[in-house]
């Protein structure tokens, strides 16, 4: 059976849902497979990773040193399939295109939404170059790719098998499990809340650290931290 070559390139390590979906599978031998990850642009948050696994040394996204970085891998792993996650991804896609057509292009999409007018026109470049086009969801699919007739696959990730817990009579408890950013309007989730006929409730002590602090200055949820449970962060 012929040795294969998958790269997956990743704009940068952290702990949104693209990343910890990456850090899910790690790189290296699968059977007749060799799995490369490499993020255009580091540092790395796993401190073992392995010789499967890079990251660009130019720091930022929007330096031309870092797409010729990622090329330059490219060309030294010489990738039989090539998965572009997110927008930033898509430039060097369209680079291993033009330098190897025989690559195969996999664009996979991790939001049913655009952010901004670059990231929708280089994802529908991706999505006219690419062999075959994966979702982490079927509503992903349906919302961006209605009509293109390409390949198409859902791929789900779970991280970590959570482990049943019993449900007591303590009453409805609502969890807000996610990265604290603007994008995922906290702000009406706590209107809709406000209307419950349950009160929120409030532990005695609040221990916040200084980067959950800035978090919620960035959402404009630090003003509310005296009438709700915030616990800080939590691993998962």
């Amino acid at each position: 059976m012929d040795s294969k070559v998958v790269l997956h390139i990743i704009p940068k390590d952290g702990l949104g849902g693209v990343e910890s979906a990456a850090r899910s599978m790690p790189g290296g031998q699968y059977g007749n497979v060799t799995f490369f990850k490499y993020f255009l642009v580091g540092p790395l948050m796993d401190t073992e990773a392995t010789q499967y696994e890079k990251a660009g040394r130019h720091g930022r996204l929007w330096n031309p040193l870092t797409f010729l970085a990622a090329i330059q891998f490219i060309r030294s792993i010489k990738p039989d399939v090539l998965i572009a996650s997110l927008w930033w991804s898509v430039l060097v896609a369209m680079a291993s295109r033009c330098l190897n057509s025989k690559t195969k292009i996999i664009l996979f999409l991790h939001a049913n939404a655009t952010k901004h007018f670059i990231d929708w026109l280089l994802n529908k470049l991706g999505m006219y170059i690419a062999d075959e086009i994966w979702a982490d969801s079927q509503a992903t699919l349906d919302t961006r790719i209605p009509t293109l007739l390409k390949p198409q696959r859902v791929i789900s990730f779970c991280t970590q098998k959570a482990e049943r817990i019993a449900f007591g009579n303590a009453g409805a408890k609502f969890v807000f499990w996610g990265r604290l950013a603007k994008q995922k309007n906290l702000l009406k989730a706590i209107k809709l809340l406000e209307l419950s006929p349950s009160p929120l409730r409030t532990p005695n002590s609040l221990s916040l650290d200084q980067t959950m602090e800035r978090s919620l200055v960035c959402v404009g949820l630090l003003k509310l931290k005296a009438s709700l449970p915030l616990l800080g962060s939590l691993g998962h």
